[in-house]
């Protein structure tokens, strides 16, 4: 990897900077941009560079007009401001934002359901919203997974938000997202399971088993309304 005084480098927005410079093969014909001191790369084929071949520039005011304003239909609660802020940080691509927003959104709709029904699952409404606008934030550093398998993002997720001084209590959800069929995983981890899997109009039986039977009709009723705009909100 270059180092910044051998690259041509103008700065774009707070933790955004555009590299204009020898990067032919850097990252098997890729390039790459560098933020408060961590480097993200792209493919040759990547549809965030430009036609030149550079990375299309994420500004701050960008990540965070898609984590907290409306910027679609429905609209959708906005991130909590320490996420959209930690996603601000990494240089999320903006289809991960979007991800995360809609997931907290679903994340958001099952505990209001849950308080309506008095139900006392003994869950920490915020780390439940903080868990899923997070849940992905490791894709940000493997944006391959944006789009393709891959399970790298996970620990690396959560690595990523320890590093960034997050408690290992809301840092966890970006690990256990996936890990539903463990033991040791907990209501809240579920939680942000079923909302992700909502949002991506999927049904796990494996995953629905674990969680208590009232949730069954509203989870029904959410996928349908959810998952039918999924495609075009993200696409």
């Amino acid at each position: 990897m270059p180092k910044r005084s051998d690259i041509a480098y103008q700065r774009t927005g707070r933790g955004a900077v555009t590299f204009r410079g020898p990067f032919t093969g850097l990252v098997q014909g890729g390039r790459c941009r560098i933020g408060r001191g961590a480097w993200k790369c792209w493919s040759a084929r990547d549809p965030s560079l430009d036609g030149d071949g550079y990375p299309v520039a994420v500004t701050t005011s960008r990540i965070l007009s898609i984590a907290l304003q409306n910027t679609g239909r429905p609209v959708l609660r906005p991130l909590p401001v320490e996420a959209a802020e930690l996603l601000d940080e990494v240089l999320a691509p903006p289809r991960l934002v979007a991800h995360l927003r809609a997931v907290h959104d679903v994340a958001g709709q099952l505990l209001e359901w849950i308080a309506t029904r008095k139900l006392d699952l003994g869950i920490d409404p915020y780390a439940v919203l903080f868990g899923a606008a997070t849940h992905d934030i490791g894709k940000a550093l493997y944006p391959a997974e944006l789009s393709g398998p891959g399970a790298q993002h996970e620990e690396a997720g959560r690595e990523l938000l320890l590093s960034r001084g997050v408690d290992t209590a809301l840092a966890r959800f970006a690990g256990t997202h996936a890990a539903w069929t463990t033991e040791e995983v907990g209501m809240e981890d579920l939680l942000v399971s079923l909302a992700d899997k909502i949002w991506k109009n999927k049904r796990v039986p494996e995953l629905e088993v674990k969680l208590p039977r009232d949730l069954g009709h509203l989870m029904s009723m959410l996928r349908g309304c959810v998952g039918a705009v999924a495609g075009s909100r993200l696409g």
